[in-house]
C-alpha cells in the first residue's frame, strides 16, 4: 500500500497521483500493491482531487477502510468515477469500501447502514428489486427504491447519528 495510516490519525492527502502505476516500492511493477491508500480504526482523512485511478489486471483499492468524525472524500479519480462496491441487502449493512455509490443485491429491508463520516454523501442503487429503509435503526425516515436500478441518496448527520435519504 501506497499509504498505511494507523489508528487515531488525522490526514490530509490533496492533489496527488497516488495510483497503482505509481508503485515505487516494488521497482516498477505493480504486483502486490493491493492499496491506496489504508486505513486503522478512527482515522479522519481529507483526501481530494488526488488521482488513484488503476485499470490493470492485478485488484486494487484506492481507499482500504472507512474513515470517521469530520471526514471529507471528494473529487477523487479512482473513487468518485467508478461504479461502487456491491453489497447484499440486509436489515444491517456495513460498507467497507469508500465510494459515492454501492450497490446492493436482493430486497432485504436495511435499518442501518455503518460505518460512517459526518457529511458522508451516498447513493444506494438497488441491482434486483424495490428496496425499503426503515428507521428502526440510524435512517432518519422511511423510503424506498423504486425497483431494480432505482436508487436512494442522501448524507450521514452526526449530530443526530442518522442517514438523511431521499
Amino acid at each position: 500500500m501506497n499509504f498505511n495510516l494507523g489508528a487515531n490519525s488525522d490526514v490530509t492527502i490533496r492533489n496527488s497521483r497516488i495510483g497503482k502505476d505509481c508503485d515505487g516500492q516494488l521497482a516498477g511493477h505493480t504486483t502486490g500493491l493491493l492499496y491506496g491508500i489504508g486505513m486503522n480504526s478512527n482515522v479522519q482523512l481529507m483526501a481530494t482531487g488526488n488521482d488513484l485511478s488503476y485499470d490493470g489486471a492485478e485488484p486494487w483499492t484506492p481507499i482500504a477502510g472507512v474513515p470517521t468524525r469530520r471526514s471529507v472524500i471528494a473529487n477523487n479519480q479512482g473513487v468518485d468515477n467508478s461504479s461502487g462496491p456491491t453489497y447484499p441487502s440486509a436489515s444491517t449493512v456495513t460498507l467497507n469500501l469508500v465510494s459515492p455509490r454501492y450497490h446492493l443485491t436482493g430486497t432485504t429491508a436495511v435499518n442501518t447502514i455503518t460505518p460512517a463520516w459526518n457529511g458522508q454523501p451516498i447513493c444506494l442503487i438497488s441491482d434486483s428489486g424495490a428496496i425499503s429503509f426503515g428507521t428502526s435503526g440510524n435512517i432518519a425516515a422511511a423510503v424506498s427504491t423504486s425497483g431494480a436500478y432505482g436508487s436512494v441518496c442522501g448524507y450521514y448527520d452526526a449530530t443526530y447519528s442518522k442517514w438523511f435519504l431521499k
